[in-house]
């Protein structure tokens, strides 16, 4: 669906992207996660058409990429969509309707406006949304166009907890009716549980974590214990259910499968004859991989 060969986008000497290569298919969700200025947006930008390489291959479902041009049947939501402000929502999906060629159907407008839970605001004028609401329209429209690839900047930048949920929501199921989903974001819980593989780009490259299930490592949780004994048995219970066990001092880390609570690991290495003063939950390997693989700045 989508494929980038050695891509190379410059502002002046600045290198905003650097040889990216990488393939998306069809139906994937594909996080795109990084430090502020790693190139993520510009990556979307070049997707789009909107900006013009200076080396490099991009294929859309295909076909070569050509500037000025945006590839058929993908769509962008972006950071802060722009819409006709003194239009309704209902209003502006109705003639987005027309623009894509299709008749008015006032019913699927209906639903897709209570989907994304702008239906009690359908016939306000978009100039008085917030930005999480715009964001929704976003997605609105994206529903209307029923691309195969759907790209999406920051979805989640301007959303209240509901609408995070509501976005999972929708974005599984565009991959489920076979849509191609990338899209970048800083909110790595979100990431972790829609993506099946992310890209990692730092200073405009991939990183060597790119292009790989970082969810190999989903059906795992890490701990940490601060332990009353410096001595833990290599042959007891711990050894049983859990596996990279690393002791320094006090402090032992350990990786389980599954997703057990704290209170069930306590019980387990109370059993096995570890005395705890403490445990905590380093879960997340989305967040592990990353701060592994990506030296993020703080801005």
């Amino acid at each position: 669906m989508i494929l980038a060969r050695e891509v190379t986008k410059l502002y002046g000497r600045h290198r905003a992207l650097s040889r990216v290569s990488f393939e998306v298919h069809r139906g994937e969700v594909v996080g795109l996660i990084g430090p502020n200025g790693a190139g993520k947006t510009t990556l979307l930008s070049v997707l789009m058409g909107f900006l013009r390489i200076q080396s490099g291959e991009v294929q859309v479902l295909g076909q070569p990429l050509i500037c000025g041009r945006s590839p058929a049947r993908t769509f962008l939501v972006a950071d802060h969509p722009a819409f006709y402000g003194f239009l309704s929502p209902r209003k502006h999906l109705v003639a987005a309707r027309r623009l894509m060629g299709r008749k008015p159907d006032s019913n699927s407008v209906e639903e897709i406006l209570e989907r994304v839970g702008l239906l009690h605001d359908a016939d306000r004028k978009i100039s008085e949304f917030s930005r999480g609401m715009a964001q929704r329209m976003g997605w609105a429209v994206a529903m209307l166009a029923q691309p195969a690839i759907l790209l999406m900047d920051e979805p989640t930048s301007a959303l209240d907890p509901g609408g995070v949920i509501q976005l999972r929501e929708v974005v599984e199921e565009f991959a489920k009716s076979g849509t191609t989903v990338l899209f970048s974001s800083h909110t790595l819980p979100e990431v972790e549980r829609l993506c099946s593989r992310v890209l990692f780009l730092k200073h405009g490259e991939l990183t060597p974590a790119s292009n790989v299930g970082v969810f190999e490592e989903n059906g795992f949780s890490y701990f940490e214990a601060r332990v009353c004994t410096a001595a833990i048995p290599t042959d007891g219970l711990l050894q049983t259910f859990a596996d990279e066990i690393n002791q320094q001092g006090n402090y032992l880390r350990f990786r389980v499968r599954g997703h057990p609570t704290l209170a069930e690991i306590a019980g387990k290495l109370e059993l096995g004859g570890i005395s705890i003063f403490a445990i905590t939950d380093l879960s997340h390997s989305m967040e592990r991989s990353l701060f592994q693989t990506v030296e993020v700045r703080h801005e």
